[in-house]
């Protein structure tokens, strides 16, 4: 049985007067009922005396009744009718009618029988009342029982959730001053309240957890790591397939930086951007209030959409949160929590989210502040090699959209690949032949083949670019958890080494080589057909994929390769797009 405190306060006053007013009842009726059976013993006893000095008379009068008699009889029927009607039913007293012995017989018979019937009814009255004062003495005992058995509950009940409430708050001191670690059960108890509070201090514990976790969030230097482990607090507390961070830059765009969702086909990519003012983000970084969307179907159907809500839909979102992330009054970019559940959210998950978001933003912001650099220095890094040659320049940019389309394919149809590990095929491909910096202009830009003594000095530029980028990558550990260009190590080390062990500079074979080098390497060479060398002239798409197919199958690993193909009408889009430059 649930016992609600709330309800108790309010409804134990009416019972109380209720019962009360059932126990006035009760012992008033006991009260009537008591004097009507006193007046009928009362009234009975009068009757009966009369109406024995009747019956001598009758007797007495030998068969000739006489004005004596008869005013006896008077005054016995006056007292007859004082009687109650319970007391008279069935009966009457006859007038004294005989005129013999034996008519005086039959009448004393008759007056026997009466007293017999009024004897009874007096007798079953008795009965009765006393029947009527026991139930409503049982109902009385009843009635008291009850209000002292209300007053032992409530009495209880509100003992029981001050205790909770005590016990409560010395947990939550406890928890602010660090002396206990979040680990409250809920408990059930038979009073609503008690288990209404217990739940309400076991979400705090639990909120105050997570939040001790999130503050004490290594910082990764990896933006996408951060955001699996929101994406997995989050996920336990509501519907979410999907979140996502997007900035905001100088030239009023907003750009998503990155998504971690629990399905392989994204369409909204990280580095897709789009003018605020085509978007309905400016009205939050306005007043800065997180919004809820439960239908994004309706709501799209009945106004113009960005772009980024249409690729969303692409991908079957149906319910979205998107909290600002304000710094100072302004906004620097947006979080998302998406389902692809209609109505999946409520009031309180949006201050859930936007509560998280305010412990985490500053941490999202330096994590995503120092990617940008990293970033930025491999872009610098690439610079290098537009000064020396813009033909290497022009290849690596065609090389390194290859290189992220494949990895995508890869994901989407082999097997799945983190967001951080193809965000990291697009920043750190360009860097694969960074070693040419070191190369001798004579070699790199000379016109026609290398002779085999130039060639290997040519080789040298994977060993030197993977040990520039190993001592940089080396360094950063000292700051972070994560090794940020582990990726653009492994890329540059093995984009020159092939499936079938006949690459350099370590002859690995097989997936002895890292995924990152073994993707690298298909764009590389592809881009490497189809552009103008000094020693040759580019090859037309198809021939290209012809020497792959025939000449060169050995050097791929099969199921990149296979992504390659599955990408491809997104690589000859680049390729029509950069092919010139």
């Amino acid at each position: 049985m649930s016992l609600g405190i709330g309800k108790l306060v309010k409804v134990a006053p009416n019972m109380m007067k209720a019962f009360i007013l059932i126990n006035i009842i009760s012992i008033s009726f006991i009260a009537v009922v008591y004097q009507i059976l006193n007046i009928d013993d009362n009234n009975s006893d009068e009757y009966f005396r009369s109406f024995n000095i009747y019956v001598l008379s009758v007797i007495k009068s030998g068969g000739s009744p006489d004005d004596r008699l008869l005013n006896q009889y008077k005054e016995l029927n006056e007292l007859f009718y004082n009687l109650s009607p319970r007391m008279r039913a069935g009966t009457m007293l006859n007038p004294p009618v005989f005129f013999d012995e034996a008519s005086s017989n039959d009448y004393s018979n008759t007056l026997k029988e009466h007293a017999a019937v009024v004897r009874q009814n007096l007798s079953n009255a008795v009965d009765f009342s006393y029947v009527i004062i026991g139930i409503m003495l049982f109902i009385s005992a009843c009635v008291s029982i009850a209000m002292l058995l209300v007053l032992f509950l409530a009495g209880k009940a509100v003992k029981e959730y001050n205790d909770e409430v005590h016990e409560g708050l010395e947990y939550i001191e406890r928890i602010l001053t660090f002396e206990a670690i979040p680990d409250y059960s809920s408990k059930k108890s038979n009073v609503i309240e008690v288990n209404q509070l217990s739940e309400a201090i076991y979400n705090l514990s639990e909120d105050m957890s997570f939040n001790r976790a999130l503050i004490d969030t290594a910082f990764h230097g990896n933006l996408d790591k951060l955001m699996n482990e929101l994406y997995n607090s989050i996920s336990k507390r509501m519907p979410c397939e999907r979140i996502a961070l997007a900035f905001v830059n100088r030239e009023g765009s907003c750009t998503a930086e990155t998504a971690f969702t629990s399905y392989k086909k994204i369409f909204l990519q990280p580095g897709f951007s789009e003018k605020l003012t085509d978007t309905s983000l400016t009205g939050l970084m306005e007043t800065g209030e997180p919004r809820i969307i439960n239908d994004l179907k309706t709501y799209s159907a009945n106004r113009k959409i960005s772009k980024a809500t249409a690729l969303l839909l692409k991908e079957g979102i149906q319910s979205n949160i998107t909290v600002p992330m304000m710094f100072d009054g302004s906004c620097l970019g947006f979080f998302f929590v998406s389902s692809i559940l209609p109505d999946a959210y409520n009031e309180k998950n949006m201050h859930y989210i936007s509560r998280v978001i305010n412990l985490m933003k500053q941490k999202l912001y330096i994590e995503y502040l120092l990617q940008e650099v990293i970033a930025g220095t491999s872009n610098s890094f690439v610079g290098l090699m537009d000064e020396k040659d813009n033909e290497t320049a022009a290849h690596i940019e065609r090389m390194s959209q290859y290189s992220h389309i494949i990895a995508r394919s890869y994901h989407e149809n082999i097997r799945p690949l983190s967001a951080r590990f193809m965000r990291e095929i697009l920043w750190f491909a360009p860097l694969h032949d960074i070693g040419k910096v070191s190369t001798p202009d004579s070699i790199l830009l000379k016109k026609g083949r290398l002779s085999a003594e130039e060639f290997a000095v040519m080789q040298e530029h994977v060993e030197v670019g993977a040990r520039v980028i190993k001592k940089m990558n080396h360094r950063l550990l000292d700051v972070v958890s994560t090794p940020l260009m582990q990726t653009a190590v492994e890329l540059i080390a093995a984009h020159h080494e092939k499936y079938d062990g006949s690459g350099y500079p370590a002859g690995l074979c097989g997936e002895e080589i890292p995924l990152a080098g073994r993707i690298v390497a298909i764009a590389d060479i592809f881009d490497a057909l189809t552009s103008r060398r000094p020693y040759k002239e580019a090859y037309p798409v198809e021939k290209a994929l012809e020497i792959m197919e025939s000449e060169m199958r050995g050097s791929f690993d099969p199921e990149v390769y296979a992504a390659f193909k599955s990408g491809f009408e997104e690589i000859l889009v680049v390729y029509n797009e950069l092919k010139d430059k």
